[in-house]
């Protein structure tokens, strides 16, 4: 893994305009150095950066990490996310808090059919978490769980690709994330134990039992969450 100490531009993490430069830390392949093994280095330095994930055809990823911690993070899901129907996705954050009971089918499609009414307009669309949250189906604290147990299922994703590069700068990012504030190494032993359980639920004999979660491009991911 080589240190760099030369000066990158950077604007918003996820991809704006240049607005100034920032140290380069760190740069690489991920076929080479796998995202374990960067986030494992992170975990152990005594500084503030922006690790930056690319891979080609998929949405750019950060995460922010302070002295060992991971503060904050923008994980979009993979590729498919962006072309997907509408009800196809909903195991993002609308699938979760389903499956949890916090909203019910009704609640769910009155923000799929706001979503969609949006798209149309050719308007912004709303996330589907925010949308339920200013309806009232659901609380401010609700909505922040539901989108940690998301960002840990994109993570576990990511944690599992070995191509694309990633880049750490200097700094704190430019624009906010998800606030995440948990150290690296007991997440990354989190991880790596759900790993393990997923391989050896893999390995047993199909049965009836409820859905694994998935993401966008179809990757089944472990169960854990953020603490």
């Amino acid at each position: 893994m080589n240190a760099s100490r030369t000066a990158h531009p950077i604007g918003a993490p996820e991809g704006g305009s240049a607005n100034g430069s920032r140290r380069e830390i760190l740069r690489g392949s991920l076929a080479a150095f796998s995202l374990w093994d960067v986030l494992q280095w992170v975990a152990a330095w005594e500084g503030e950066g922006v690790l930056l994930i690319r891979e080609a055809g998929w949405p750019p990823a950060w995460l922010h990490c302070r002295d060992g911690r991971l503060r904050a993070a923008q994980l979009p899901g993979g590729p498919d996310a962006q072309s997907a129907p509408l009800a196809a996705c909903v195991e993002r954050v609308g699938g979760q808090l389903v499956a949890r009971g916090t909203l019910d089918r009704p609640q769910l499609r009155f923000a799929l059919a706001t979503q969609a009414a949006q798209g149309r307009a050719g308007a912004i669309v709303t996330p589907l978490g925010e949308i339920a949250r200013r309806a009232g189906f659901l609380d401010e604290p609700t909505l922040a769980d539901a989108l940690r147990e998301q960002a840990w299922q994109r993570l576990m994703v990511r944690l599992q690709r070995r191509s694309g590069i990633f880049i750490l700068l200097a700094g704190r990012p430019a624009e906010p994330g998800l606030t995440i504030d948990e150290p690296l190494e007991p997440l990354l032993l989190r991880a790596a134990q759900a790993v393990d359980l997923a391989a050896m639920a893999s390995s047993r004999p199909a049965c009836e039992t409820d859905a694994v979660p998935c993401e966008a491009d179809g990757t089944a991911v472990a169960a854990g969450g953020l603490a």
